[in-house]
């Protein structure tokens, strides 16, 4: 059953350019919002599969800062909730400024924005602070990955590994943590070599996460460093949807597989010339090669 009266507006006006001009200058005008049917969102929406099953459930934050242009403050949302959408252009950094200075609205949510309003400008000090503040207010996964993020873009892996860790436990707290923030947490694991706590991280996903490709890819890459030869190899054998021309990940986890099992058969130590034998004795299938150089002669 349609329930009409929940999630976003199906239509909306403000009266803020009707009202603030003054009454000797230009005429103003209303603002309205066109109806936004769940039906027609399904059909226009990009992706498919998991991705477009998220966006639809994240249909009922959809014109979310119309309440920061109409009351002047941003709503609080349960910090357990998804975040919803962001606005970065200047008017609505004013705006939520503006709002900040209001002893009601000045929050988590509101902080965690104005932090990506700051940093889309290249505050990034802004950000932080902003982002620390929202915490220390009601600590959330949003600003807590932000803050990895901000740390991993910085260089800090030591850092972003905290904050991914506590964006991950906050998230888990609240039920199945999103997928992205899951596989940025694994991303980073794996790039710092925490393979099993990648694992472990892996193994609380729910089957509809562990199914989307780049989670399946990432799990070849812990097997294949935790020496779960086999599971590495289940990896390579799904159909990939999402893999760019030029990306490596997959002929990657394949030619170290393809080593280690010749170092495994012939007893030989797993070094470079032996990994060199195994790339140009073992050209991986078509599937899953997805190089722009990998003619024989230029491999």
């Amino acid at each position: 059953m349609a329930q009409a009266d929940a999630g976003a507006p199906q239509s909306r006006y403000s009266d803020h350019f009707l009202e603030t001009p003054p009454a000797e200058g230009p005429i103003g005008f209303k603002l309205e919002v066109p109806p936004i049917h769940p039906v027609l969102v399904a059909t226009t929406l990009q992706g498919f599969g998991p991705d477009h099953a998220q966006s639809m459930r994240d249909f009922a934050n959809t014109h979310a800062m119309l309440a920061l242009l109409r009351d002047g403050r941003l709503p609080e949302h349960s910090p357990s909730a998804l975040p919803g959408e962001w606005m970065t252009q200047p008017e609505w950094e004013a705006l939520l400024e503006a709002s900040l200075r209001r002893a009601d609205g000045r929050h988590w949510y509101s902080l965690l924005h104005i932090g990506v309003m700051r940093m889309e400008r290249g505050d990034e000090l802004g950000a932080e602070a902003a982002w620390h503040e929202a915490n220390a207010r009601t600590p959330s996964a949003w600003a807590y990955r932000n803050l990895a993020a901000l740390e991993r873009r910085r260089g800090n892996a030591e850092f972003a590994r905290e904050y991914y860790a506590t964006a991950w436990d906050l998230a888990a707290g609240g039920g199945a943590p999103p997928a992205a923030l899951a596989q940025e947490y694994l991303q980073l694991l794996c790039a710092t070599g925490e393979f099993a706590r990648a694992h472990a991280v892996y193994e609380q996903l729910p089957a509809s996460q562990r199914a989307r490709d780049r989670i399946r890819i990432l799990r070849g890459r812990i097997a294949l460093a935790l020496g779960d030869l086999d599971e590495a190899e289940r990896a390579l054998q799904h159909e990939y949807a999402d893999i760019r021309e030029g990306e490596t990940e997959l002929t990657d986890i394949w030619f170290e597989l393809r080593a280690r099992r010749l170092a495994a058969e012939t007893g030989r130590p797993l070094d470079a010339a032996l990994r060199a034998e195994a790339e140009s004795r073992y050209p991986p299938p078509p599937a899953i090669d997805f190089r722009m150089n990998n003619s024989p002669e230029k491999a």
